[in-house]
């Protein structure tokens, strides 16, 4: 309902504590993702939400910047913390460029006019499928950053999750001939924390389990990589404010798209 909205549009508290990285410039952002021909994410909306705030600082808008129609009907609703709402009129027919499987560059959306526009980087998220967006054989191939995160859909399981979601891009036939080449880099995103209050309805995404669950996987992970790099975000989303117990808003959907980037950059492309 439209009541439901109004919360949305309220800015957030939050404020996070001992961090010293620099907070990057459009023009930083495009350049750090720019040392590579493609960034394949493949994740759920926790992903899709941090691709967002990667547009909230691509475009400089920390107001609007994470949807299509700010202004539009009945988009007003969805700016500030609305952003990442995952109430279905933020989401209905918004953030085209986030839909599963198809990819956009930055120019495509008036972004990063400064890179130069031959072999300039594109953007996937999906669901494991989108690793078939893979494509080292591209000429000039700058290399890959394949991003997975998951956990959610999988019942907090880390069986289920390398079987489920993993294992079925890791055997991928041309991800195995990238990473052969040394032309992908892998990076694992760890599950953040719900509120004690959602633990009522997801009761397997308890902080306790949850915990569990990424110790799971970083052992699953490097029993099946030599080379990984996991981003933990538990300290920064514990105690965080939520739009509903489990997805977190701007301010902390920033941090992480800031902390990615700068990871992104420092990287061996």
């Amino acid at each position: 309902t439209e009541d439901s909205l109004v919360a949305e549009v309220h800015p957030s508290y939050f404020v996070p504590g001992g961090c010293d990285m620099p907070f990057l410039s459009p023009r930083e952002v495009c350049a750090a993702f720019n040392q590579y021909s493609q960034i394949i994410v493949a994740g759920d909306s926790l992903s899709r939400h941090m691709m967002q705030g990667l547009m909230m600082m691509m475009k400089g808008d920390l107001v609007s910047g994470a949807i299509e129609s700010p202004i539009r009907s009945p988009y007003q609703w969805c700016a500030c913390d609305g952003q990442f709402s995952e109430h279905e009129i933020c989401r209905a027919n918004n953030n085209a460029h986030f839909t599963e499987g198809e990819g956009f560059l930055p120019k495509d959306l008036g972004l990063c006019s400064d890179l130069p526009m031959p072999n300039m980087v594109e953007f996937f998220y999906g669901d494991r499928r989108v690793v078939t967006k893979l494509d080292c054989t591209i000429e000039d191939y700058k290399g890959a950053v394949l991003v997975i995160q998951a956990g959610l859909h999988y019942y907090t399981d880390a069986n289920r999750t390398l079987g489920g979601m993993v294992d079925p891009i890791l055997n991928n036939q041309m991800f195995k001939a990238c990473l052969r080449l040394n032309k992908v880099r892998v990076i694992w995103i760890t599950l953040g924390v719900q509120s004690r209050k959602a633990d009522r309805r997801y009761r397997h995404q308890s902080r306790e389990n949850t915990l569990v669950f990424n110790s799971n996987m970083e052992a699953g992970l490097n029993e099946r990589l030599r080379n990984v790099t996991i981003i933990d975000w538990w300290r920064l989303t514990e105690n965080s404010q939520t739009s509903d117990g489990v997805h977190y808003l701007s301010d902390v959907n920033l941090v992480k798209a800031n902390h990615f980037t700068n990871i992104i950059k420092h990287l061996e492309a």
